[in-house]
């Protein structure tokens, strides 16, 4: 058992943030939260009580008082039902409007209609009937205009005598308040003819302001007999479209956990449900507002030792942190290589900073003398890199040049045509850009401008026996590639591959944007290459160095290559397919996603 322990025990092992926390949990801090633990559990449980009572009896009173407004309305209801002088008003046929009018006077003066319609509960008294010798107006309507509107519908659907109407909720308002309601009733009591019925309009105001006032900072929820939302105390979700009742008791019982009193209302014919509900928030704020002052001295208890632990514990540690975040960080950066400055005593962490600001001057004395060297050798790679640069730019192979200006002479003296001062001042402003190098980088579409006017040249040379095709996509115009790359390519394929076949000659040159990079595909019909001299080149291509550029034939194609490898590292990559009498196909492919981001620069 001792062995076990023993880890445990031997607190060497330990930080010494880790020692002061230890100290702090199990001698302060524990013992404190174990007792406001208590404390607070006896009180959480007696307000859980207290808030029972207090739900219940909420749920008592809301039950009372709405059903009391509802049997206001239904007492009214039925006083009007019962009320024969109405009944004999609207059985009586009337011979002209004057004779109606002056019945409607004596009927105003005798009725209790005026009486009932006071109530602050009642909106409106209406009273539908087949006669027809009654006028529009007042309490009184006609039949016949209402037979199509919902409530007589609803009422003839029904078996009831006396039923509570609302007006019908579409599928996007299932959950908005919804008007008023209505108590609606046949007025057969005398069974009188013709056929009427007595509509009292509810001000749903009241019903929603006796549930508020019920409410006493619980929330309230109210719903019909078919399960839609009437009313809630929590105005956000009244315009809530797609709340269903299926999903307020799965909310209801995850959040709530039994925090909730459920009862019915009766509302004339319907059965309402009611649920009065204690939210955690609420019931935590009761719980504070009530208990302040065993909260305020539970506080003090964990805020006091705390207050001096940290005292005691913050000048030591912040020493230790600083010395130790200091050693991490030199292993990564540079900058953390500065003395730590200040006063921080004579004690043993004093005496640990003084010699670490000693050891790091001597650190960074030792990274100036290997950063001078390291700057030192990469200014002579630099310097390396260049050099084989300026020697690869100085073998551009101008050979193609001269034989154009032959061709073009030896053609206009046979031919005897003036358009060679044409093709001449074409061919110098060819030469012109051909043998500026202060910029070696030059746009894509640049490049094939210069490639087109070499093509018109050698058209020229070879006549009818030569056609050409340049083809750039517009998305790849403005990738920068070394000047003079691509069109060594294609004076590879006119002097190698053209002038040694004996069928008329045809060169593509197509650029395209790919989803992975930019290809350039340079294409002859000419007189292609045996596997021997394929292979040679491809050997070249592998193994291309500025030594090897020395000592091989093929100085355009190692020169392009050379330079295109330089500019674009592994993101670029070359192919190189032929066969006898067939021709040869150089496939260039920069990839843009390894080459760095600066394609376009």
């Amino acid at each position: 058992m001792r062995k076990k322990l023993r880890p445990f025990l031997h607190m060497n092992n330990y930080r010494l943030r880790t020692k002061f926390f230890l100290l702090y949990i199990f001698c302060v801090l524990l013992p404190v939260v174990l007792l406001d633990a208590v404390i607070m559990l006896i009180i959480s449980q007696t307000e859980i009580k207290e808030q029972e009572k207090e739900r219940s009896y909420i749920a008592e009173s809301l039950t009372y008082e709405i059903e009391s407004l509802f049997q206001e309305c239904e007492i009214a209801s039925d006083s009007i039902y019962t009320d024969s002088e109405l009944n004999r008003f609207i059985s009586t046929s009337y011979s002209s409007d004057y004779e109606y009018y002056k019945e409607y006077l004596k009927f105003q003066k005798i009725s209790g209609l005026n009486y009932i319609a006071k109530s602050n509960l009642i909106l409106q008294i209406m009273v539908y009937t087949e006669n027809t010798s009654i006028l529009n107006g007042g309490y009184f309507s006609n039949l016949s205009s209402s037979t199509d509107q919902d409530w007589y519908n609803y009422y003839k659907q029904t078996n009831q005598d006396v039923i509570l109407w609302r007006p019908f909720l579409s599928d996007n308002e299932r959950y908005n308040i919804q008007g008023d309601f209505r108590i609606i009733r046949r007025m057969d009591y005398f069974e009188i003819e013709p056929e009427s019925y007595l509509s009292i309009t509810i001000d749903a105001n009241e019903i929603y302001k006796e549930i508020e006032k019920e409410s006493s900072g619980y929330l309230i929820y109210v719903f019909d007999e078919k399960d839609n939302l009437v009313y809630t105390t929590i105005k956000d979700e009244l315009s809530v479209g797609d709340n269903s009742f299926d999903a307020f008791l799965d909310n209801l019982e995850q959040k709530c956990k039994g925090r909730f009193e459920y009862t019915t209302i009766k509302a004339v014919d319907k059965e309402w449900k009611a649920y009065v509900i204690d939210s955690s928030y609420s019931m935590w704020i009761r719980l504070f507002t009530s208990n302040i002052n065993i909260l305020l001295v539970l506080a003090v208890l964990v805020l006091v030792p705390t207050l001096i632990t940290l005292s005691i514990e913050r000048p030591i540690i912040k020493r230790i942190e600083l010395l130790r975040g200091r050693f991490d960080s030199i292993q990564d950066e540079t900058e953390a290589l500065t003395p730590i400055p200040g006063d921080y005593g004579r004690d043993e962490i004093g005496s640990l900073i003084r010699h670490f600001n000693s050891m790091l001057l001597r650190i960074t004395t030792l990274i100036d003398t290997l950063t001078a060297k390291t700057v030192e050798k990469n200014k002579l790679e630099l310097l390396k890199m260049r050099a084989e640069l300026n020697a690869l730019q100085s073998q551009v192979n101008p050979h193609f040049i001269y034989n154009t200006l032959e061709s073009i002479c030896m053609r206009s003296m046979i031919k005897g045509e003036t358009e060679t001062a044409q093709i001449m001042r074409d061919m110098s402003v060819l030469l012109r850009e051909m043998s500026r190098w202060s910029q070696e980088m030059i746009y894509l579409f640049e490049e094939f401008s210069f490639i087109e006017n070499y093509l018109r040249l050698q058209k020229y040379r070879f006549g009818e026996s030569l056609d050409y095709e340049i083809s750039i996509e517009e998305s790849v115009n403005h990738l920068k590639i070394p000047k003079l790359t691509i069109i060594s390519f294609v004076e590879n394929a006119c002097i190698y591959g053209l002038e040694e076949s004996l069928t008329d000659g045809f060169i593509s040159v197509i650029a395209r944007g790919r989803s992975q990079g930019t290809c350039i595909t340079i294409t002859d019909n000419g007189a292609g290459m045996d596997k021997e001299s394929l292979d040679r080149i491809r050997e070249d291509i592998a193994l291309a160095d500025i030594t090897r550029l020395e000592s091989t034939k093929s100085t355009g194609i190692l020169n392009a290559y050379l330079r295109l490898r330089m500019r674009f590292g592994e993101a670029f990559s070359l192919e190189v397919d032929s066969a006898l009498e067939k021709g040869t196909c150089i496939t260039i492919f920069i990839d843009k996603c390894m080459d760095g981001g600066d394609m376009y620069v």
